[in-house]
């Protein structure tokens, strides 16, 4: 599947790149439609994290190439023991 686009999204100040993947190129709706969602999302974020105490700003901070978003991931180095922060 090619992802044609990502979505940034910021989660406790935790930026958090979700690829957009898909079996044809997104239409200008259906692009509005992602971004719809995961602004809906990062709202929802805000108040999930309000109500278990965990500070940090939430946000979707929009749409980036999948080249972008691909760059910035980092190897994991060594075996995986969870997330470094408490959710």
């Amino acid at each position: 599947m090619r992802a044609w686009g990502a979505v940034t999204l910021t989660d406790r100040g935790m930026s958090d790149d979700k690829l957009i993947c898909s079996a044809h190129a997104l239409t200008p709706a259906e692009r509005r439609n992602v971004l719809r969602f995961f602004r809906f999302y990062a709202r929802c974020k805000v108040f999930l994290n309000f109500w278990r105490r965990r500070p940090g700003r939430n946000a979707c901070e929009g749409w980036c190439v999948a080249s972008l978003a691909i760059a910035r991931a980092q190897p994991l180095r060594g075996p995986w023991r969870g997330p470094r922060t408490s959710f």
